[in-house]
């Protein structure tokens, strides 16, 4: 015959119990639990994996795309999502970038000095958002309200745009001044984009890049 399984307010599951002799009547219902993410209705309210997707999608940034699947911890210098939304399959994204980095794309934070100075034309060419020009031409950069001064970097005044953090040598051109500072590079193809570093010698210019 029907019978349930009640716990407090989490709920009750629903099962038969059948007429065990000296035992009586034994309940096969199972006992309900507070929800947790393993593909089951721990707490028999109907619905699979309450509170970790919403309409079948595992949105959670410990859960994301799947249970157990966690973005806590796989993105180096940032707080970190899960972006649910969209076509795509929920994936990992910067929430927020660790203090002294800024997002450059969806997945990641370069330190602040690593992505000054990359040649722009335009502001939307910067993960800063700024471009400005500079003694050789124009290049990247961040306004100077309250933000660190990387070495070899100074707070100066671009005519018309207001105080921007520049290179002390007034340009970004790999020189003496500036050996062995690094910037962002990357390499493209229909795979996609990988990003990483390349580095200035002075009798080179920019050499190394270390995305794959």
């Amino acid at each position: 015959r029907p019978c349930e399984v009640t716990v407090g307010e989490i709920g009750s599951c629903s099962g038969l119990e059948r007429c065990m002799g000296a035992l009586g009547w034994v309940c096969d219902a199972p006992t309900p639990t507070l929800e947790v993410c393993d593909y089951i209705d721990n707490d028999c309210n109907g619905t699979v994996d309450d509170g970790f997707q919403v309409d079948g999608v595992y949105g959670d940034v410990e859960h994301c795309g799947a249970c157990g699947r966690s973005c806590v911890g796989v993105l180096p210098n940032a707080v970190e999502a899960c972006d649910a939304a969209g076509p795509e399959v929920p994936h990992c994204v910067v929430s927020e970038c660790d203090p002294g980095y800024i997002q450059v794309n969806e997945t990641q934070c370069f330190t602040l000095g690593s992505v000054l100075c990359l040649p722009c034309n335009e502001a939307a060419d910067c993960a800063t958002g700024h471009c400005i020009p500079l003694a050789d031409a124009s290049y990247c950069s961040v306004p100077c309200d309250g933000t660190a001064v990387p070495e070899g970097y100074e707070c100066a005044t671009v005519t018309g745009l207001g105080d921007f953090l520049v290179p002390v040598s007034g340009a970004c051109g790999c020189s003496e001044s500036t050996a062995g500072q690094t910037r962002p590079c990357f390499a493209t193809n229909a795979s996609g984009t990988c990003y990483g570093f390349e580095t200035c010698h002075p009798e080179d210019g920019w050499v190394g890049c270390t995305a794959a």
